[in-house]
């Protein structure tokens, strides 16, 4: 699922998506990361919020390539209380 694809289901379904995400690089690095708002937390990558820079080696990713040249998926849903088991 590409980012335009997430902001659709986003706006369809109008629920916070909690789990766990991954962002691939052009070069073909893999960032795993877990959200409780996955869609939130890709439009911090995609604006390259502040939040973002303490992330340090997907940030500089982002600037080096931009954004629409990485892959970003949603790899697993899951409730809250199971985020830090998955």
């Amino acid at each position: 699922m590409d980012f335009v694809e997430a902001l659709v289901l986003y706006k369809m379904s109008k629920e916070k998506i909690c789990g766990v995400y991954k962002i691939t690089s052009p070069t073909g690095r893999i960032y795993i990361g877990q959200a409780i708002d996955i869609i939130r937390r890709f439009k911090e990558y995609r604006k390259i919020t502040s939040k973002i820079k303490k992330q340090r080696k997907i940030y500089r990713s982002l600037l080096k390539y931009g954004v629409e040249a990485h892959t970003f998926e949603i790899i697993e849903e899951c409730e809250f209380e199971q985020l830090n088991i998955r």
